[in-house]
């Protein structure tokens, strides 16, 4: 009977199977912290203009935003000569 090789196949396999889900383990395990402090991650700050904060502290008496763009174009003279007088 010849054992050597069939010994050594099996302790190459038990500990490299060990060795391997060992390893696989920690990645699991790493994983698992990183989906954990994903929730801990401080988000920035959101922009007033993105939330809507502006329109809700704007005054009673503001005009839209299409209003005041109108304004200014009826106040801007149409051509250089009238910029001049």
């Amino acid at each position: 009977m010849v054992h050597g090789p069939t010994l050594l196949r099996g302790l190459g396999i038990a500990v490299g199977g060990s060795l391997a889900a060992w390893i696989i383990a920690l990645f699991i395990y790493g994983f698992g912290q990183l989906i954990d402090n994903t929730a801990n991650i401080p988000q920035p700050p959101k922009s007033r203009l993105c939330s809507g904060l502006a329109v809700k502290n704007a005054p009673a008496d503001a005009k839209p935003a299409e209003e005041v763009a109108e304004a200014k174009e009826e106040e801007a003279p149409a051509s250089e000569e009238e910029a001049k007088e």
